[in-house]
């Protein structure tokens, strides 16, 4: 089934240690053999709140041929007993098609694999990618790359990310934050750190009181005048038609 094409990522299992300083109870990870297909399909991740990371491969070309569309690396389900168990629909890959059908209403999916952002153009759609599978999922925003990417920049990218937002900064501060850290630890190559871009909805309306409401308020009432004034203007141009 073509496991042997992908190393196993043991630094995920330390990212996971040091994310249970950050969230303590709240954290939920699932690792190793307990990161598998048919878990991932029956949890419930409409409870997992601000984000949600893959933090495995992600596939692109055609290292795996028979799936004939970009996915994400789980356990390989002969060594989880998945198959033993009858679960015959788990392969051990998570196709975008199948995310597709995932309930997911969290704030941010991150998804920094390799060239997660890549996929095939569709007409009338754009580029199919794993990142849009999360949005039909239900998450606004997503993480993702655009070339192959390093592992330890990689996950400390992703680390920084999740600590700035769990204090308090949105999602695009955090990702700056996440990009200048990278470079201070050594990682000054763009290659290292220009490829993670979000995709989705930027940001909501302005909370009510706010400076940024009342500009809002204010932007849409001109709109609305100058609407009305050219509407009349144009009504009384047709009635001074011969």
């Amino acid at each position: 089934m073509g496991w042997g094409r992908f190393e196993r990522l043991s630094e995920t299992g330390e990212l996971v240690e040091r994310l249970r300083g950050l969230y303590g109870e709240r954290l939920r990870a699932p690792t190793g053999l307990e990161a598998n297909e048919s878990r991932l399909k029956q949890e419930k991740l409409e409870g997992y709140g601000a984000a949600v990371a893959f933090m495995t491969h992600g596939i692109l070309d055609e290292r795996v041929p028979y799936l004939q569309q970009v996915a994400l690396v789980l356990s390989n389900p002969e060594l989880t007993w998945e198959w033993a168990r009858g679960d015959s629909d788990s392969e051990g890959y998570l196709r975008m098609s199948e995310r597709m059908g995932l309930r997911m209403p969290t704030e941010l999916a991150l998804a920094p694999a390799c060239q997660t952002g890549l996929g095939e153009e569709v007409a009338g759609e754009g580029v199919m990618h794993l990142a849009r599978a999360f949005q039909y999922a239900g998450a606004p925003r997503v993480l993702m790359s655009l070339w192959s990417v390093e592992l330890a920049s990689t996950l400390l990218l992703g680390e920084r990310v999740l600590a700035e937002m769990e204090a308090g900064k949105t999602k695009d501060e955090a990702l700056l934050a996440a990009r200048r850290l990278l470079r201070e630890k050594g990682y000054e190559y763009p290659w290292f750190w220009a490829d993670f871009i979000l995709v989705g909805e930027r940001r909501v309306l302005p909370r009510a009181g706010s400076f940024e409401a009342g500009s809002f308020r204010l932007l849409m009432g001109i709109a609305v005048a100058v609407l009305a004034v050219a509407s009349l203007w144009l009504v009384r141009r047709r009635r001074r038609a011969p």
